[in-house]
């Protein structure tokens, strides 16, 4: 009852719009195949905490880091491609504990994803808080910082919001 396992695999299909100058010589699009699993521990204690963890690894049938090891492909690929490219997951590790009391949700998460593009490590720490307004509404707010592990390029960000549920 207090466990709470999970094996997720994962398929997608990733699509690269290129830059052809004359799109009947070249494709408009390459697409790459990613195949990856994703494990996940929580564990509820009999009081108000609760702990979890997570990893996720990604492979694709394609030299997707080449895309930064070459920059003949700033040339082919839209800019646009580019950096979203930056962000292709080679891996992720996460862990998160929260706290439980009077109708009240605090969170506090860390994830760390490293980039099968660049190589680049990026650390997301997120503190979130939900509460019950009443019986139907759930106040939501979020708040937190992604950075890179050497502690350049930080960007912060927040969130509010409503929930409604009805029975």
């Amino acid at each position: 009852e207090q466990w709470l396992i999970s094996i997720r695999p994962q398929w997608r299909t990733l699509t690269f719009v290129t830059d052809c100058v004359e799109p009947i010589n070249c494709d408009t699009e390459e697409k790459v195949r990613s195949t990856g699993t994703a494990i996940d521990v929580n564990y509820f204690s009999n009081g108000p905490w609760s702990l979890s963890l997570g990893y996720a690894k990604h492979d694709y049938d394609r030299k997707v880091e080449a895309l930064y090891q070459y920059p003949v492909f700033d040339l082919i690929f839209s800019a646009r491609t580019m950096d979203l490219a930056a962000g292709i997951e080679d891996y992720r590790n996460s862990i998160g504990v929260s706290y439980f009391a009077s109708n009240s949700l605090w969170g506090l998460s860390r994830i760390k994803t490293v980039s099968k593009v660049s190589a680049v490590t990026t650390i997301i720490t997120t503190l979130s808080f939900s509460t019950d307004i009443n019986e139907n509404w759930r106040l939501l707010l979020r708040a937190g910082n992604q950075t890179n592990e050497d502690k350049t390029d930080r960007i912060g960000f927040g969130s509010a919001g409503f929930s409604y549920s009805w029975q």
